[in-house]
């Protein structure tokens, strides 16, 4: 990915030189050289090979607690956006395609559910989960729906007609700043933050922090994600969010889709104070 982006840059340009050959084609001399060539760029990486394989490393034994067969983790160095690991699970053996792929061994590839060929750091989608909880608190901090020390109460669940949204214990915690919402990562807590923001407010914040939109990396196939809206869902289903929806995006589940690197790139950027940079390799 890193050759095909800065393809340009690395093959510098061909010259052409006039040569004498005898009979057989066989170069005796060059004559003269028209056009001299110039040499590509050198590249250098962010990747950090101590960090790439610790990174590999820490994949593989979550994979494997979990027992899952794919995943993905992106390491970033928040001041500057340097990618220093990115593991994508499972990948394919690069020589493969050095020769030329034969087609069975192209047709297993492309059958493998799991999916080595696409970089399931920067260009498969999955919901967000509780990371975006990062999204949820950080709006009603700036919308001033909450302050650093004010309290909501969580319940074992929020109420929406007849429709019951538990916390994750079934119990609640009590009163809880957003440190504690944080700290014990509470969806009551967040389902009431999301309610008081409203989809529209709560996507403008994703947005902020960089969801929805592809980072600019310098790798290709990068997925852009999806943040849902009042008009996106009017437009692609021809009705409105839902409240109930808007309580699920509070917490990264429904509509909402996201990649590993834009997930690390919003926590990089709260963690730097807020920069969100375009990471590069």
């Amino acid at each position: 990915g890193v050759e095909l982006t800065y393809e340009d840059a690395l093959r510098g340009v061909y010259g052409t030189q006039r040569v004498e050959k005898d009979a057989t084609g066989r170069t005796i001399r060059v004559v003269g050289v028209d056009t001299p060539p110039v040499a590509g760029s050198s590249l250098v990486l962010t990747i950090d090979t101590k960090e790439q394989k610790l990174a590999e490393k820490a994949l593989m034994w979550g994979l494997k607690k979990a027992g899952l067969k794919r995943g993905a983790m992106v390491v970033l160095n928040p001041q500057t956006g340097e990618v220093l690991a990115m593991v994508s699970y499972p990948s394919y053996d690069a020589n493969l395609f050095s020769q030329g792929i034969s087609d069975a061994d192209f047709q297993k590839l492309l059958k493998n559910p799991h999916k080595p060929l696409i970089n399931h750091a920067i260009g498969d989608l999955q919901p967000p989960g509780s990371t975006y909880k990062l999204v949820t608190g950080t709006g009603g901090l700036a919308d001033k729906i909450i302050s650093p020390t004010s309290t909501l109460m969580s319940k074992p669940y929020v109420q929406l007609g007849t429709t019951k949204f538990w916390e994750w214990n079934r119990r609640g915690w009590g009163p809880l700043d957003i440190n504690g919402g944080f700290g014990h990562s509470s969806d009551t807590y967040f389902y009431q933050l999301s309610g008081s923001l409203g989809i529209d407010r709560l996507a403008h914040w994703a947005k902020q922090l960089g969801f929805g939109a592809r980072t600019g990396i310098d790798l290709p196939n990068e997925a852009a994600g999806l943040v849902p809206t009042n008009q996106w869902k009017m437009e692609t289903f021809g009705q409105e969010i839902y409240p109930g929806e808007v309580l699920q995006a509070g917490i990264g589940q429904g509509y909402d889709l996201a990649t590993v690197l834009q997930v690390a790139n919003a926590y990089a950027a709260i963690a730097n104070g807020g920069k969100l940079y375009q990471p590069q390799v």
